[in-house]
């Protein structure tokens, strides 16, 4: 992920005390570690034993979805298929 648009998202979204989404916490240092623990599989250690790789894949799951509940919940949007025919009108 690259960090700089998550920066930039945080400073748009301007999240406040609210919680965006609930039993998560966004963590900028975990989220470094991940990349440069993907960078190292992609680049240098193919094929080797990875440790945690089922927390980092859950947690990186849920950074998607807090990073798309952020969005919704700075800007107001509706989400969900009951909301659908009015985005396409």
């Amino acid at each position: 992920m690259n960090r700089c648009l998550l920066r930039l998202m945080h400073c748009i979204c301007k999240p406040d005390k609210s919680a965006i989404l609930r039993d998560y916490r966004f963590d900028r240092e975990r989220i470094q570690r991940i990349d440069g623990l993907r960078h190292r599989i992609v680049h240098e250690t193919f094929g080797s034993p990875i440790e945690n790789v089922r927390d980092d894949l859950e947690y990186m799951e849920r950074t998607q979805v807090y990073l798309s509940a952020l969005i919704t919940h700075r800007y107001g949007l509706k989400r969900g298929p009951e909301f659908l025919h009015e985005a396409q009108s």
